[in-house]
């Protein structure tokens, strides 16, 4: 899980607008205890594989998906965005335990989305 901070003064969050990527834990530590992260963590796991189940009866050959959640201030959580092509670079540069990237890679290639031989993302 990649968590994304806006740019002083900005509310966009992506990295052309100058958006900074982080670990899950990381973004949320200033802001809760580490308990109050780790359930925060599987919440938001749970309504990923909720969202994929359900997008999955509709609409069978999707093979992933990224969704893009704001947290609000009382630790809410609301669905901004679901890509079925999401980023796969903020993992690979990220994400110290590099495992995480290479299984996601593995499972584009897998289905076609990258080339074997290309690592790219």
């Amino acid at each position: 899980m990649i968590g994304r901070v806006a740019a002083p003064n900005m509310v966009i969050t992506n990295h052309h607008s100058g958006g900074k990527c982080q670990t899950f834990e990381t973004l949320m530590s200033p802001y809760r205890d580490p308990m109050e992260v780790f359930h925060m963590k599987q919440s938001l796991k749970k309504l990923g594989v909720s969202v994929a189940q359900q997008l999955q009866r509709k609409y069978p050959n999707i093979k992933e998906l990224g969704l893009d959640i704001a947290i609000d201030n009382d630790g809410s959580s609301w669905i901004l965005e679901v890509n079925t092509l999401p980023a796969l670079f903020p993992f690979k540069k990220y994400i110290s335990d590099k495992e995480v990237y290479r299984r996601i890679h593995r499972y584009a290639v897998s289905y076609g989305r990258f080339s074997a031989k290309k690592n790219s993302s």
